[in-house]
């Protein structure tokens, strides 16, 4: 397998420690997840609304 990303994911966090058990328990336990590359906003230019805790979203 070649290239850059199969795959893209866009999530919010409200801290980077959130982030982080997101990336380390849910995604990086994922089947046949080899590697991840995270890029993170210091600060949104936009206001969209948050997702509600506990639904899910496409």
């Amino acid at each position: 397998m070649s290239g850059d990303a199969d795959c893209l994911l866009r999530a919010s966090a409200p801290s980077a420690a959130a982030y982080e058990g997101i990336h380390k328990h849910i995604l990086s336990r994922l089947p046949s997840v080899a590697r991840i590359h995270s890029s993170i906003a210091m600060r949104s230019l936009l206001n969209h609304p948050q997702p509600s805790r506990g639904r899910r979203t496409a």
